[in-house]
């Protein structure tokens, strides 16, 4: 009986957190990112609004890929860091990713760059 009751609560939890899932893909795209220009939900805004933005530096290099999360983020810069290697420095706002990676450190110039998002 408390197996089967178990079983019964995880469904619900996973039907109503698809539920709501679907729900926001469901609502009108009428907000506009400040960032990247694309349209989003009022409860996806709701979601920006409460927090700033993250700025992640991602490696560039060749054995460092692939590469995870750009392709959530909502502006990705390209920048020289040193010895002719680039990184990336990724701005989150209006989108999440899942998973970020390989994180590196950043430099001055990409805090400087960053500034704009503030």
């Amino acid at each position: 009986m408390v197996i089967f009751f178990l079983l019964f609560q995880i469904t619900n939890l996973l039907k109503n957190g698809s539920n709501s899932e679907e729900n926001l893909n469901n609502e009108p795209k009428t907000e506009e990112c400040p960032i990247n220009g694309a349209f989003y939900s009022k409860s996806q805004r709701q979601k920006w609004e409460a927090r700033r933005p993250l700025g992640v530096m991602i490696e560039n290099h060749v054995e460092a890929r692939p590469q995870s999360g750009l392709s959530s983020a909502d502006v990705v810069f390209e920048v020289v860091a040193e010895g002719g290697i680039t990184r990336f420095l990724s701005v989150f706002y209006c989108q999440d990713a899942p998973y970020i990676g390989p994180i590196r450190s950043a430099r001055i110039y990409f805090i400087k760059l960053f500034t704009r998002f503030w």
